[in-house]
């Protein structure tokens, strides 16, 4: 090969070379200025007792030391009971559930919700713990009857990622709390659908709670 050929090859190498260089550059550049959007899902598992510490009356602002800062703060989140009683909901998103916590003055916990999530279901015992000799953690616990018969108010819930529904109840001494728990979509909750008759969520899996000092002071976490 002549010198000449040889020198349009080394060119031609040289020119692709430094064309991939540049590129290599520029890339390098944008994903450095870039934001990266994930499903900011915390690697952290909330367990029990962290649950039932962020309750009614904790310090909200204590509470988001422990937390860190929230996925998601709406200033107007809607109670699933009451119409237009809004307040403010600051969601995370655990590993192994999503959390909601709400706060109407900003300074301490009004309700703390707990979603748990597929994987997770059946790890974390129920609440209150007064009901762990009667049933099983969520995920696996179901909806019983004497569950029923506490039942002071309930409703159904759709969402554009859930269906569910949500059935309060009050325990008096020694807690004096109210707990919506919330059932995973079945053919039970699809009967309850129609026919408005709580009744027909006997046996629907239980995999979440909303935890307030109020009665109709519940959230649903999405």
């Amino acid at each position: 090969m002549s010198d000449l050929g040889i020198n349009i090859i080394v060119g031609t190498l040289s020119g692709f070379l430094g064309a991939f260089i540049l590129y290599l550059i520029q890339e390098y550049r944008v994903k450095k200025n870039k934001l990266v959007i994930s499903d900011f899902e915390d690697e952290r598992i909330i367990d029990r007792e962290i649950i039932e510490k962020l309750s009614t009356g904790f310090s909200l602002e204590k509470a988001k030391t422990v937390l860190g800062a929230p996925l998601i703060h709406k200033k107007l989140d809607e109670t699933i009971f009451e119409v237009g009683l809004k307040t403010n909901s600051y969601i995370y998103n655990f590993k192994n559930a999503l959390l909601k916590i709400t706060s109407q003055d900003n300074l301490c916990i009004d309700t703390t919700t707990v979603l748990f999530k597929y994987k997770s279901k059946g790890k974390i015992k129920f609440i209150p713990s007064i009901f762990d000799d009667d049933v099983k953690p969520f995920g696996k616990c179901k909806v019983e009857k004497f569950i029923l018969n506490l039942v002071r108010n309930h409703t159904s819930l759709r969402t554009m990622k859930d269906a569910s529904c949500g059935i309060e109840i009050f325990i008096p001494n020694p807690l004096y709390k109210y707990f919506t728990y919330f059932c995973e979509y079945s053919e039970h909750v699809e009967k309850y659908y129609n026919s408005n008759d709580i009744n027909d969520l006997l046996g629907s899996v239980i995999y979440g709670v909303c935890i307030s000092n109020e009665e109709k002071l519940s959230f649903f976490a999405y």
